[in-house]
């Protein structure tokens, strides 16, 4: 089936080493214009953008160049197919997912055009037996599943296809890659202007702490027990690692980490991260809003000209985004990032990133 796939989809399309023009980026910030990129149904919304608009090969560079998890929802073959589906759904049904809302369709109350692409979706995915439904949300807040229901031997199951992954950056790099392999040119992020990448090294934990310094984020007047702070390569985001903090009632000392990036001539940055959390409470004396991540704004001299903070919510949950969206103050010449948790349970930081806004 996936030789199928890629003798259907893989060719590379025409034009392929086409740059793209000021045009083509005009096209790609309206195709972004109204969408709220930070959530699943916007950039969702932006790929099907993408789709009605018959993205050119130059367009789809563009897009990629600056939201390559975007771009390679239209050129990837799976999702391309599930993209498909949903321009063939009412839009009725599409207006739904415009406003964040999650859908399902029966197949027997499909019509006929859409039953056919979803019959080809079910295809792909080596569906045995009859389709039943078809549901497309965002159950988790970070993507949109799009979920096949099917009959199988007198029970129902499930398959589903991921759409609308947020930025991240081992993403976005296998992202651009796959792009290129399709329409024959690799998308290379801006080097400067709005969305080019801050010099932010190791943000997602692939070369285990390397680039970033362990600190102390709070000690009560013991020396130990010490807190662990790991890279975790069972559970993760993006990539194969992922930062874990773990304390207990006990832990006297609670390490953090800490990256200083340059702003250079930036003027608003973003800064994006994934936690997860199990177990996670105030226990003894420990205090919570020593378990967060602070942007810290110094000058080339090291002194603090502001803080930006969000602490991190306590409790039991999935991944879910921190973002912080912060001016840089006029002569800054670094940004210091810190990660910290000094509560009990376990806390996992994955898929940083580090982007420049204006």
């Amino acid at each position: 089936m996936l030789s199928f796939l890629c003798a259907l989809w893989l060719t590379p399309l025409a034009h392929a080493d086409a740059p793209f023009s000021e045009e083509d980026k005009e096209t790609v910030q309206g195709w972004l214009y109204d969408i709220n990129e930070l959530t699943p149904y916007g950039r969702l919304q932006a790929a099907l953008s993408m789709m009605e608009n018959d993205a050119s090969n130059a367009e789809i560079i563009a897009m990629g160049s600056t939201h390559p998890h975007i771009a390679v929802m239209v050129t990837d073959p799976l999702t391309k197919m599930a993209l498909e589906y949903l321009l063939q759904i009412p839009s009725t049904e599409r207006h739904k997912l415009r406003k964040g809302d999650g859908i399902i369709r029966k197949f027997d109350n499909m019509n006929k055009p859409e039953r056919k692409q979803a019959s080809t979706v079910a295809k792909s995915l080596g569906l045995p037996k009859k389709l039943v439904a078809i549901r497309i949300g965002s159950f988790n807040g970070i993507d949109i599943t799009m979920e096949l229901s099917y009959k199988y031997q007198g029970s129902t199951s499930r398959k589903t296809i991921t759409l609308a992954k947020p930025f991240t950056p081992e993403f976005s790099q296998q992202s651009r890659t796959e792009v290129g392999t399709i329409i024959g040119t690799k998308p290379l992020p801006p080097t400067d202007g709005p969305f080019s990448l801050m010099p932010f090294g190791n943000s997602s934990f692939e070369l285990q702490t390397n680039q970033w310094i362990e600190g102390v984020g709070f000690r009560f007047e013991n020396d130990e027990p010490l807190g662990a702070l790991s890279v975790d390569t069972e559970n993760t985001l993006d990539g194969k690692s992922a930062l874990r903090f773990y304390n207990t009632e006990d832990t006297m000392v609670f390490p953090n980490l800490s990256q200083s990036v340059p702003v250079g001539d930036a003027y608003k940055l973003r800064f994006q991260a994934f936690v997860q959390s199990k177990n996670s409470a105030i226990e003894y004396r420990q205090d919570s809003t020593k378990t967060n991540i602070t942007l810290n704004y110094k000058t080339a001299d090291n002194s603090l000209l502001k803080s930006e903070t969000e602490e991190i919510r306590l409790g039991t949950y999935d991944w879910e985004p921190i973002i912080i969206d912060s001016f840089i103050p006029q002569d800054a010449s670094h940004v210091e990032i810190v990660l910290s948790s000094s509560v009990s349970g376990t806390i996992w930081i994955d898929g940083c990133s580090l982007i420049r806004m204006e």
